[in-house]
């Protein structure tokens, strides 16, 4: 996993690298986030639920963050607090896809391009 993140507040981009796991319940990065001049850990963890034509992406507590039809380019939209999540998938393949998020809100102004790629 590769992300780079432009928080339009503060001017500034911030870069995450690391592996993603995936299994039939569980979606879990692990990584390093660069901001400026730390390095920080980063650890996100989500839940997958599998329907016939959909997977259910929570958050940890349960509660549904998005669901995601199996096409190969779709929108998301997310709303937490006042704060607006839009999202763009496309996926390549069984092995690889590209995401991108653009939140706006009283809390949160950035946007973020994410590539996954199965590590052979």
């Amino acid at each position: 996993v590769t992300r780079r993140v432009i928080d339009h507040r503060a001017g500034a981009v911030h870069a995450f690298s690391g592996q993603a796991e995936i299994t039939r319940e569980l979606f879990e990065e692990r990584g390093e986030m660069s901001v400026g001049t730390n390095v920080l850990q980063a650890v996100r963890t989500y839940g997958l639920v599998f329907g016939d034509a959909t997977v259910r992406v929570l958050y940890p507590g349960g509660n549904e963050f998005v669901s995601l039809a199996f096409g190969a380019s779709q929108r998301v939209s997310h709303l937490c607090g006042s704060d607006r999540y839009e999202g763009r998938f496309y996926f390549e393949s069984g092995d690889a896809w590209v995401e991108t998020w653009r939140v706006n809100g009283p809390q949160k102004r950035y946007s973020s391009l994410s590539r996954y790629a199965r590590i052979a």
